[in-house]
């Protein structure tokens, strides 16, 4: 009898030990995914570029569509698209006077390694890591702003596009944050912008 009594004394022990240790690998696990980045989770992440390499004046800032899959909870991967203008110096001339006008075009992939979720940081902070690998397009006209205006020119060039950033993700709730990346590359050496979660 007491046999039994001793047998049922492990058994209830064991499950309560088992059951004490799976919630705390629970909370332990639920802790972890919530910090930062997560596998599943879906980013787009619309931001403006600073420090670009365009030729000339900056009509229009390199603007940047982001967009990236939690493959696995250290590790995104995505895509970008972008658009940017500049413009030469006026030349004024005694039977001419014109500029030149240059169009950027940018695309490409991008992946992420996030490793903020293992640092002592708040859980609405992600720190990652970025590099991307693409192409830029620029075209470029010439306009003429005179009475006898000569023959139009246009061309285009195509590039190489890789860079390599540091970046932060900050959540203000579960669906929306904002993010930094700072780094470089021909499209911008400096990225701001938001990020929306789906």
């Amino acid at each position: 009898m007491k046999t039994y009594g001793l047998l049922i004394l492990i058994l209830f022990g064991g499950l309560s030990a088992q059951a004490q240790l799976s919630d705390a690998l629970d909370e332990t696990q639920k802790a972890q995914r919530s910090k930062g980045h997560n596998k599943g989770e879906i980013y787009l992440m619309p931001s403006v570029g600073l420090g670009d390499e365009m030729v000339g004046s900056t009509l229009v800032p390199p603007l940047i569509m982001n967009a990236e899959f939690g493959f696995h909870d250290m590790l995104s991967v995505g895509g970008f698209v972008g658009y940017g203008m500049s413009q030469s110096q006026k030349y004024v001339g005694v039977n001419a006077n014109y500029f030149w006008r240059y169009s950027y075009y940018y695309f490409g992939a991008r992946t992420s390694f996030h490793w903020g979720r293992y640092l002592p940081v708040p859980d609405e902070v992600d720190l990652y890591g970025r590099f991307s690998l693409g192409w830029r397009i620029r075209t470029e006209k010439l306009h003429e702003t005179t009475s006898f205006p000569g023959i139009v020119e246009t061309s285009a060039d195509f590039g190489l596009l890789a860079g390599l950033h540091a970046g932060a993700k900050y959540k203000l709730n579960s669906n929306f944050g904002v993010f930094l990346e700072v780094g470089y590359e021909r499209m911008s050496a400096v990225q701001l912008g938001a990020a929306i979660q789906f």
